[in-house]
């Protein structure tokens, strides 16, 4: 595997409402909306890029779960 070139499987386009979340400088995000609304991609990607930025960043992605 050393030496092999990693491809990605899918770009990131935000979604036009998502364009504004992203470049929010905020130490805490939160994102709300009917399903669908893609705001667990959203949320994904902040962090990735984040981590990217500071590769000894600590990052932490919680989600409310029904009982």
């Amino acid at each position: 595997m050393i030496g092999t070139k990693i491809q990605p499987t899918a770009t990131y386009e935000p979604l036009p409402w998502q364009v504004e979340a992203w470049r929010d400088k905020a130490q805490v995000c939160v994102y709300g909306g009917s399903a669908g609304g893609g705001k667990s991609r959203a949320a994904a990607e902040k962090i990735h890029g984040y981590c990217k930025k500071y590769p000894n960043a600590a990052c932490v992605a919680l989600r409310k779960a029904r009982e």
